[in-house]
């Protein structure tokens, strides 16, 4: 009875939270609202009440500009906390709704980006965006996971084992009701095809071990393509430039060259025999073919090769060698995702690597999210990012300066190149100058942000 019959009465003007409830509703089109609105529920969770999609997104946006991330938070901020309260019209959707929601609006592909984008485009158009410098850095963002849940190939095929070994047992106890644990009755024998459930911890194990093998996989494809490319050079006369050969033709290539020393001192051998023959003046006979010095080295070599390899193959074949599963790569079963990645001032975290891109005035330009440990390896494809979120800038200011009515005007920002929201890159690149810390200035980078320019 005490509070103001007007929702929006309860918080003064220039709120965060009017800013918010104001940008989304300038920001979806009918369109965009129709892609925002999750499928229908199956089953006792099917209701015929449904949220609008709208409220939704506001409230998210809001919670996330508070860092609220958790749904039971974002729950109970609806319940108790009179700027959410005036979000979500004082509806209170249930945890599971947020939870689905922002499940859904995830896993449409670019809707958040072409959201970040519209929110982006309103920014500029308010004036934030000095495109004097734009600033690109990454940051380690911890995974909600332990990094002393990752485990080896070999560790994770004996917590597999485990796993299926405490499903056989609750399978057979007389006293279990539910026969196998869940998730873990599809692991125990091929003749079921959909796998498990990726949520329990079967799964997750599963999909480790299969992301492994898929990068050992593709590791092997391309070492193979490597060192055909390299043997075919060594062939051909024209490895010299190419340094130490790749490991995965180490041998053969030092077979080469051993077959190479040989016939070349046989080569020798044969013009001092042919000039003897023809009774010209000669010195000492050269050395017999495979003695030479050229010969002697490369015989070294190969052996010493050969020798690593055995070794190799026996430490392989000990599964107990503490040493090479220290070097042996991991995943995490608590997320598969994540990686164990160093950061700042010594030590790892387990995590995600993410780089984002800033205008002069700390605006965000764009950003994302990878597995890669360093940051001198993404310059170019942040570079990208920054490219594009200055670009959708520099056509906002473009339509600002046009006239203030334009402020209303959102440009429909597609998932392709800076060129289709009407400003190209290169007007962008002019007005701005690219700056990166010192994890991404290495040779490597500066050389893609050269060809970037």
């Amino acid at each position: 009875m005490l509070l103001p019959h007007n929702m929006l009465d309860w918080v003064p003007e220039g709120h965060a939270v009017r800013v918010v409830i104001g940008t989304v509703e300038s920001v979806v089109t009918a369109d965009l609202a129709a892609r925002l609105v999750p499928p229908a529920p199956k089953g006792s969770a099917a209701g015929p009440a449904r949220y609008d999609p709208v409220m939704l997104l506001t409230v998210w946006l809001y919670a996330y500009l508070r860092g609220v991330l958790s749904t039971r938070a974002v729950e109970d901020r609806c319940r108790y906390d009179a700027t959410f309260r005036v979000a979500c019209g004082r509806l209170i959707p249930d945890h599971t709704t947020f939870s689905r929601f922002r499940r859904h609006l995830l896993a449409q592909d670019g809707l958040a980006e072409d959201l970040f984008y519209r929110v982006l485009h309103v920014c500029a158009c308010a004036g934030l965006g000095r495109l004097t410098v734009v600033a690109g850095d990454g940051v380690k963002i911890a995974a909600n996971a332990s990094k002393e849940a990752s485990r080896t190939e070999a560790g994770l095929r004996k917590l597999a084992g485990q796993v299926m070994a405490g499903a056989r047992k609750a399978a057979a106890d007389e006293d279990a009701d539910k026969g196998v644990l869940p998730g873990t009755d599809l692991l125990l024998g091929a003749e079921v095809a959909p796998g498990p459930d990726p949520r329990s911890r079967a799964g997750r194990v599963l999909a480790c071990l299969q992301d492994l093998e898929a990068d050992r996989e593709a590791a092997e494809a391309e070492a193979r393509e490597q060192g055909k490319a390299y043997l075919e050079a060594l062939a051909a006369g024209t490895a010299a430039g190419r340094g130490r050969p790749p490991a995965a033709v180490a041998l053969a290539a030092a077979r080469l060259r051993l077959e190479e020393a040989v016939a070349a001192e046989q080569a020798v051998l044969a013009d001092w025999q042919a000039r003897k023959a023809a009774g010209q003046r000669v010195t000492r006979p050269p050395a017999a073919p495979g003695t030479g010095k050229k010969a002697r080295r490369a015989r070294a070599r190969l052996e010493a090769l050969q020798a690593e390899a055995a070794a190799e193959a026996g430490q392989a074949a000990d599964a107990g060698n503490e040493k090479k599963g220290a070097k042996a790569p991991r995943r995490n079963v608590t997320d598969p995702d994540s990686r164990l990645l160093p950061v700042r001032g010594g030590g790892f975290t387990q995590g995600y690597n993410c780089q984002d891109a800033a205008a002069d005035d700390r605006l965000m330009l764009g950003g994302y999210a990878c597995q890669d440990t360093g940051d001198a390896r993404q310059a170019r494809r942040l570079a990208a990012v920054a490219e594009k979120g200055a670009a959708v800038v520099a056509a906002a200011h473009a339509a600002h300066a046009a006239g203030p009515a334009s402020i209303s005007w959102i440009v429909e920002v597609r998932t392709g190149a800076p060129d289709e929201v009407g400003w190209t890159a290169r007007q962008a690149r002019v007005r701005s100058t690219t700056a990166a810390n010192s994890g991404t200035c290495s040779p490597a980078a500066r050389a893609s942000q050269d060809d970037q320019r």
